[in-house]
Order: structure tokens, then C-alpha cells, then sequence
């Protein structure tokens, strides 16, 4: 089968959680790679080197995990997906080229000698090492094949649709992140309901977590999006947009600095409305593995609605999240009431951003309660104890929150 990375995380006892850097994290996601194959095969070796140089999220919620051939199905399927969102992206590629490429990148896998190189670094070297992912891909079993192709043609199929036309309304937004988060989401679960027994949550929490997962990384790269040179395509629906500037790029100014962030802020509380749900997805996942593959980016999405809210420094730089906070949150999201605390902090935190001047103030508010709540009626399930405005639970969790509530940056 190739490589299994099978990760140690640092001790407890030897690290405290402000200790946890990315340093420390590579060191022993490095140090702890062990074959499960005494084959000397370069694919897997491409696959996972390539995977930490392109992911700071997946790279490591993907190598915790402990079962070999779910963690190498991930990998390729992570890889193929972020290949065909390599084509979309690329600005330089026409749309009479991209579009076949996408809609047939699913009968590409395949293919060995197939080649089309575009993007840049990392998304670059998985373009040109398709070689590579092909023969990963052929190592898998074949229904963890099917599963994977079948991601790959509906992400295809869904970026293609949008590639000729613009996000217009509300309804193009969710439609373009239902199609193409969800086969990720999807797919991931279905490989974890054949390769280890998981069992799969209904349909509508798959779109939910979608939905969110895919609004926050909208809404962080908005600067990015603007700004990149050739000018990327901006999946922002217009319906939103158009209530305050005549074109997207007016946010930049700082003239109009007052609707830039009235603009994010409505674009976050409709993110947070798929927050509930999203846990509701996290809660009914068995396996600790699993469970700390799909909760961890549900909360960096909701870590980054949190630090974009009410912030023009959105339309000012990068807003991704600290690469050391992300490892601390991975190293110490373990079970469902650490992401419980987290979301029940994240809330508060948020709140006391909330100016009642804001045109959408009483919706968002409304929905932070909401989140609290079922945080709070929770607290019997998976035996917690809230003290308000901190849900109890472990100590260097708790800790960790507070790191990352800290390095949220407010003007």
C-alpha cells in the first residue's frame, strides 16, 4: 500500500500547549513517517511531501489519522481535488480549456501520461507530478477508487457551470459551495463508512458543513482575490455586494471603509447560520481520528468569520489563520466538548464585537444566542460543565482558546 504515516503527537507531559509550534509539529510528523510497504515507492512519497507543502490544515488532520488506507485514499483524494481547483483558479487558462479539463479530470486519474501544468508552487509540482497521484491512485482498492473519481466529477461538474457565468445572487453563492465543498465532505465520509465503519450522518449536514467551510474561505481571501495579479475570479454573490459599492474593488478604498465592514459583517452572520448544524455533523462522528479530521475545520472556520467580523483589515491583507494556532488547535481538539468550550468562547467573543449600529447587529446576535444554547444543552450529553463565558473542560484547551482569542486582531 505504499507509505502510512502514522503520527505521534508531542506528549502532554513534555509540552504545554503554548508550546506546540509548527516546528515542533513537522518534526514529529516527519520523524514518525513509517512505511507500511518495504517498497521503495516514490508515488506515496510525492503524495504526502506534497500534501504538507500545499495544506496547512488537511496535511495534518489527514496524518493523524489511524487507519493506513483511509489516510492514503484521503491524501490522493485531498491531492485531486485541490489539482482540479488548481485549473479553476488559474486566470491564465481559458475557459474553452479549462472547462473540459474539469468536467473530465475524473477519466484523467487514470491516465498516466496525462499532463497540464498550471498554478504556481505547490499546486504547480501536483500538476506536474500527475504521474504520481495516477499511480497512487491505481494502488488503492477499487471501490476507494470509485468513491474518489466520483468527488472528482461532481467537483468538476460544479466548477465548470460556474466557470462561463458570475455569482449573481445568494442562490448561485450556496449553489457553487454545495457544489463543489461537498464532494470533499462527501467523499472523506464515504471513504470512512467502507475503509473503518463510520457511519454516515444524513445528507443535510454534509451541505451544512459545506456551506460553512466553503463561506469562511470566501470571505478571508477577499483581499487576496482582489488583489492577485491576473485578477482571480471573485465568488462573491452581487446581490450582497451591490447594496454598498458600484464594483467589488471599491471596498479597498478607505473612503468607503464604513460599508466595507458593514459588507462582512453581513457575509459572516450569514455563515454562522450553517454553525449549528456543523456541530450537529461533528457530534455523530465515532472514530477519534475522524472525528478530529472533520471538526478541526469547522473550527477554523469559525475561527476566521471571527476574526474577519467587523474588521476592515479584511480588505486590507491575508486573513488566514497563524499556522501555530492551527497546530494548537489540532493538538488539543480531542473530543467533543473541547469543541463545544471552543465554539461557546469563539461566540462570546464574537458578540462583544457586535456594534449595535450595524444594519444586521439583532440577526447576528440572534444567532450567536442560538449557538450558545446548544452549546449549553449539550453539556449532559457529553458530560460538561458551563461557567459562563467559559465552557469547562480540559485545562490546556482552555489555554489554547485563549491563545487564539488573544491573536484575533481588531482595529
Amino acid at each position: 500500500m505504499g507509505i502510512g504515516l502514522n503520527i505521534n503527537y508531542p506528549s502532554p507531559k513534555l509540552h504545554k500547549a503554548a508550546e506546540i509550534t509548527p516546528t515542533t509539529w513537522k518534526k514529529h510528523a516527519v520523524v514518525s513517517a513509517s512505511r507500511t510497504s518495504a517498497c521503495n515507492d516514490q508515488h506515496w512519497d510525492f503524495c504526502y511531501e506534497t500534501l504538507q507543502k500545499v495544506s496547512r490544515t488537511f496535511s495534518g488532520v489527514t496524518m493523524q489519522l489511524s487507519q493506513p488506507k483511509l489516510r492514503d485514499a484521503v491524501c490522493v483524494l485531498y491531492l485531486a481535488l485541490r489539482a482540479v481547483d488548481t485549473v479553476e483558479d488559474d486566470s491564465e487558462v481559458p475557459a474553452d480549456v479549462k472547462i473540459p479539463i474539469l468536467r473530465n479530470f475524473h477519466r484523467h486519474i487514470y491516465d498516466r501520461d496525462w499532463k497540464f501544468i498550471c498554478g504556481a508552487n505547490g499546486d504547480k509540482e501536483i500538476m506536474q507530478g500527475h504521474h504520481h497521484l495516477h499511480s497512487a491512485f491505481m494502488d488503492l482498492e477499487t471501490r476507494s477508487q470509485k468513491i474518489i473519481e466520483d468527488a472528482i466529477l461532481n467537483t468538476g461538474e460544479g466548477m465548470a457551470k460556474f466557470i462561463p457565468s458570475e455569482i449573481k445572487t445568494m442562490n448561485d453563492y450556496e449553489d457553487y459551495a454545495i457544489l463543489t465543498n461537498t464532494p470533499w465532505i462527501f467523499g472523506t465520509s464515504k471513504l470512512s463508512h467502507l475503509l473503518v465503519g463510520e457511519n454516515l450522518p444524513p445528507d443535510a449536514f454534509f451541505y451544512q458543513a459545506a456551506l460553512l467551510q466553503q463561506k469562511s474561505h470566501n470571505i478571508h481571501s477577499y483581499y487576496e482575490d482582489l488583489t492577485d495579479i491576473p485578477k482571480r475570479k471573485m465568488f462573491c454573490p452581487e446581490e450582497i455586494w451591490s447594496k454598498y459599492v458600484n464594483k467589488l474593488e471599491d471596498f479597498l478604498s478607505e473612503g468607503n471603509s464604513v460599508k466595507a465592514v458593514q459588507f462582512v459583517n453581513e457575509m459572516v452572520t450569514d455563515a454562522l447560520r450553517h454553525v449549528e448544524d456543523s456541530l450537529e455533523f461533528s457530534s455523530r462522528i465515532q472514530d477519534p481520528g475522524l472525528f478530529r479530521f472533520h471538526a478541526l475545520p469547522r473550527i477554523l472556520s469559525m475561527a476566521s468569520v471571527t476574526s474577519c467580523y467587523n474588521n476592515v483589515e479584511v480588505f486590507r491583507k491575508d486573513m488566514r489563520e497563524n499556522l501555530g494556532v492551527r497546530t494548537k488547535l489540532l493538538h488539543n481538539t480531542r473530543s467533543m466538548a473541547d469543541v463545544y468550550s471552543f465554539y461557546y468562547n469563539i461566540s462570546c467573543t464574537l458578540q462583544s464585537k457586535v456594534d449595535n449600529d450595524d444594519p444586521h447587529a439583532t440577526e447576528t446576535k440572534s444567532i450567536l444566542e442560538s449557538i450558545k444554547q446548544k452549546c449549553t444543552e449539550s453539556e449532559n450529553k457529553f458530560k460538561t460543565s458551563l461557567s459562563s463565558p467559559v465552557l469547562e473542560t480540559d485545562g490546556k484547551f482552555c489555554f489554547c482558546i485563549l491563545v487564539y482569542l488573544k491573536s484575533l486582531q481588531y482595529p
